[in-house]
This record gives structure tokens, sequence and C-alpha cells, in this order.
């Protein structure tokens, strides 16, 4: 059986096609998480007034969700 998670696209992440197929004991990013992450783009992109605080919760999810993409990554290529 398959892990499922939310891959986010952007500058600096690996291609989805680079990722193993199947990640044993990781979870890229909760689901309330990717909700939370959504809420604050929501608002971003209907020009909405958005917090500092909201602003730094974003960058700690992506950190913490890029983070794990890498860590992944490099198990899977045997590094670590």
């Amino acid at each position: 059986m398959k892990e499922t998670c939310t891959v986010l696209r952007g500058e600096g992440s690996r291609k989805v096609s680079d990722l193993p197929d199947r990640i044993e004991g990781v979870i890229m990013i909760s689901d309330k998480e990717f909700k939370r992450l959504s809420e604050i783009d929501e608002k971003m992109l209907n020009n909405k007034q958005v917090t500092n605080e909201e602003l730094k919760e974003r960058t700690e999810i992506i950190q913490k969700f890029k983070q794990e993409v890498d860590k992944a990554y490099l198990k899977h290529q045997g590094i670590i």
C-alpha cells in the first residue's frame, strides 16, 4: 500500500518523479497543515490582509515539508 502525501511544487522542490514510489514512515505534510496553508494562500490570492503570524506559519509549514522531501530523496538515493 502506498503512503499518501501532499506534494508542493515550487522553486527548489524535487521533481515528483525523483521521489520514491513508497516513502515509509514519512508524513510529508499533514491534512491540518495543508488545510491551513491553503487558507493562507487563498487569502493572499484574494488580496485579503495576511498577518505576519500567518506568513510565519506558512513559511514554517513549507520549510518543514521541504526538509521531509529532501530527507526522503536522500534516503531513496542511498546517501543517508
